[in-house]
């Protein structure tokens, strides 16, 4: 999917999200129900956010949309939401659940960017050193930004989407790059093994030296 065909999705994009905040303001059930997953997931409270799902008979979709906006509105890693889906619903399912949350929450960002962004970006600057990054090694950078436990790692979400790095190779890279993290919450709970966050951290931080590394030489030659 290229910048064109998300430049003829404005409408539909403006549309959607459009529709998306008027359900949030027009049905209070539903938002109270988000801004309380939010607070808890602010607060670290997976024990909380489990008990709110399980009152619920659409315990599923708040998990899910939880999940997608933790990857965009809150600075917080992803534990809290992946713990309290896995009490709730299961390890398997909990996870999907999560998963799933996540790789929503990483596309509305590229689309976003790549729908409302990229233009400005354009006729502002010439970021020809971003667009040759994310063609060359955006996969690599975006299961980095993945793999770093918090927020900031994820805005490469953001950023993908105004460079070159196509939907389908941005989305391929989530979904690898967002297992091993939630795996570590979902099988070790909520206080993991400090050593394996620093080997997350530690591999993340590799991957991003490599392709800066990388992108250096090959621009030198």
């Amino acid at each position: 999917m290229n910048r064109h065909y998300f430049k003829n999705l404005l409408p539909s994009m403006t549309l959607l999200l459009v529709t998306l905040i008027a359900l949030y303001l027009l049905l209070p059930g539903v938002s109270i129900q988000i801004n309380r997953g939010l607070s808890m997931l602010k607060l670290h409270d997976a024990l909380g956010l489990s008990i709110q799902y399980s009152s619920l008979s659409w315990a599923a979709v708040l998990s899910l949309l939880i999940a997608g906006l933790q990857v965009i509105l809150v600075p917080l890693p992803v534990s809290t939401a992946a713990i309290a889906s896995v009490q709730v619903f299961g390890w398997a399912y909990g996870f999907i659940l999560v998963w799933l949350g996540v790789i929503t929450g990483a596309g509305i960002m590229y689309a976003v960017a790549r729908t409302y962004i990229t233009p400005l970006v354009a006729r502002l600057i010439k970021p020809q050193k971003m667009h040759y990054l994310l063609d060359h090694y955006g996969i690599a950078l975006v299961i980095a930004g993945s793999l770093f436990p918090i927020w900031p790692g994820k805005l490469i979400y953001f950023i993908a989407g105004l460079g070159a790095m196509s939907f389908g190779r941005f989305l391929t890279a989530v979904v690898l790059g967002s297992l091993p993290l939630l795996i570590v919450y979902s099988v070790l709970g909520e206080q993991p093994d400090i050593r394996v966050i620093y080997l997350l951290y530690i591999v993340a931080s590799l991957i991003v030296a490599y392709v800066l590394i990388k992108a250096w030489l090959d621009r030198s030659r």
